[in-house]
């Protein structure tokens, strides 16, 4: 009977620890690409925004670069397909990454798609 509740607990810490893992990942990304923008003024947001939309449509791991004259600030995005993407909804990783006065700033944004057809949509 002890070993039967040592296998269980066991079994149960095995099923329970990759998603611990996971969501501690996904909390990561999300604070991560979360300070990125913070920093950002928002003009730069504007046009760093503007190429994410082109990324999406773009080849995937073709950095795409993206410069706010007025301020100064410049960057790349490129588009990676994540391991678990769904071939019926796909998803994809942006790697967005900026200089701003000389400072190096980087985040990764997730979109996905709902079907085929479906509109991009910001998953975090």
């Amino acid at each position: 009977m002890i070993r039967l509740r040592r296998f269980a607990s066991l079994f149960a810490l095995l099923l329970v620890a990759p998603a611990a893992l996971a969501n501690a990942e996904l909390d990561r990304a999300k604070a991560a690409i979360a300070a990125f923008r913070q920093t950002l003024p928002a003009a730069d947001l504007a046009v760093l925004d503007g190429v994410a939309a082109q990324a999406l449509k773009s080849d995937l791991y073709k950095p795409l670069p993206w410069a706010n004259p007025a301020t100064g600030t410049a960057g790349t995005v490129t588009p990676h397909r994540p391991e678990d993407s769904d071939p019926e909804n796909p998803c994809r990783v942006l790697d967005q990454r900026a200089v701003l006065n000389g400072r190096e700033l980087a985040g990764e944004s997730r979109w996905c798609k709902t079907g085929y057809g479906g509109d991009w949509f910001k998953v975090y």
